[in-house]
């Protein structure tokens, strides 16, 4: 892949050179230089950062870019100031979805943005088969490499996004239902394979009790960290000081804890989660309150959780018809969860889904993977991580409800 380098950041440009999946032709200093440049060469991809010179502004710089060629931009933007937002919103609706904000940048991230661009442009079945960028090279972290004649406080934003068919820049998903379904047995696992697949993935756990705190074996250590932000107004390094694994961040409030936070604070959460998440899962609670129909208007698709009890297929069908314009069936997957696919319960419930006045976007089952859960509760571990015959259904369920998401 044909690449040219626009950082005028020494220690990065010398890690890129150094990756075999791609070919830098040459490194730009200003802005004439890299016009001049890619000009020239017409690469594929152009790797881009706020440091470099001779720029009026950046939306003019990559407005130029994006003239030239239909060369790939990965932008660098810097510290997480009052533009950030605005000038992210810019890239992306350039088209732009592999940029990053941040002081201290590891080549696992950096390789994790020159992926995505390279699993979008060729298609995941070429990426997939090679070994992962930069795998055999040491991994060196690359901190503070942009406090240079200008020190920075550098804070990272997601990355990965998409402008193929039916794909989100930044993903939302609601999961919610009126009642106890498994929504957060449902949010532990799809949660981890979504980050599974190299996903930068968050948690919100707004569940009664905050339950997914079992699940994830989560520390006390972390119980205050949400009222901390709350009380004092501070949710710019909430994801910072969370529970983390594997890539997944989970945000979640004291176990047992059943009072709801303010719609408002949700927003100011949300708004600093998603700066820095690729794709994030909100866990509701069994009701339709304000903080659930918040979650709901900020989503990007909801998971709508049934099981196969017809008393708990009419508390939902209830629910429904109360949520109004709340609900929006076109961005709406209905699971059957916990099922045998070949009974009769799982079939009737199906049926009845099926014959709605509203069509759902889809409706899929996610199977019973028995009392595998029990055994995983407080650890590293779900079930979905776990292949044997009493989990090969519901791994198959979960991958494909993953891809309905466009994950």
């Amino acid at each position: 892949m044909r690449t040219i380098i626009g950082l005028c950041y020494t220690e990065l440009e010398k890690y890129l050179l150094n990756l075999t999946d791609i070919d830098v032709v040459c490194c730009a200093y200003d802005r004439e230089s890299l016009l001049r440049e890619c000009q020239s060469h017409r690469p594929d991809l152009i790797i881009v950062s706020n440091a470099l010179q001779g720029c009026l502004t950046m939306e003019d710089l990559i407005t130029e870019l994006s003239d030239l060629n239909n060369s790939g931009i990965i932008f660098l933007y810097g510290e997480e100031d009052e533009s950030a937002a605005g000038f992210c919103s810019f890239l992306e609706v350039k088209g732009i979805l592999d940029y990053y904000v941040g002081g201290s940048i590891t080549s696992d991230e950096l390789d994790e943005l020159i992926f995505s661009f390279m699993e979008r442009s060729k298609g995941i079945g070429a990426v997939a088969q090679s070994a992962k960028i930069g795998e055999k090279l040491k991994k060196p972290l690359l901190k503070n490499i942009f406090l240079r004649e200008k020190p920075q406080r550098w804070q990272s934003l997601g990355k990965r996004g998409t402008s193929g068919k039916g794909r989100f820049s930044r993903l939302v998903v609601c999961i919610y239902s009126d009642h106890a379904t498994g929504k957060s047995h449902t949010a532990w696992n799809l949660s981890k394979c979504i980050a599974g697949r190299r996903y930068r993935t968050s948690l919100i756990n707004l569940d009664k009790g905050y339950s997914a705190n079992i699940y994830f074996g989560i520390d006390d250590i972390y119980d205050g960290l949400l009222d901390y932000a709350i009380e004092n107004n501070e949710y710019k390094g909430i994801l910072d000081g969370c529970y983390k694994s594997a890539g997944l961040n989970v945000i979640a409030g004291k176990l047992g804890d059943e009072e709801d936070i303010k719609p408002e604070a949700f927003g100011r959460l949300l708004q600093q989660v998603r700066l820095k998440s690729e794709v994030i899962i909100i866990d509701t609670k069994s009701s339709l309150g304000p903080i659930t129909k918040a979650a709901l208007n900020s989503s990007d698709l909801d998971i709508l959780v049934f099981d196969c009890d017809l008393m708990h297929y009419n508390m939902n069908i209830q629910m429904l018809s109360r949520m109004k314009d709340d609900f929006s069936p076109e961005k709406t997957i209905a699971i059957i969860n916990n099922c045998d696919k070949s009974s009769s319960s799982y079939k009737y419930i199906h049926n009845q889904l099926k014959k709605l006045e509203y069509s759902f976007k889809c409706i899929l089952p996610v199977s019973s993977c028995g009392a595998v859960s029990h055994e995983l509760m407080c650890t590293d571990k779900s079930p979905f991580q776990i292949n044997n015959a009493k989990t090969k259904s519901f791994i198959f369920d979960l991958e494909k409800l993953a891809e309905e998401l466009s994950i």
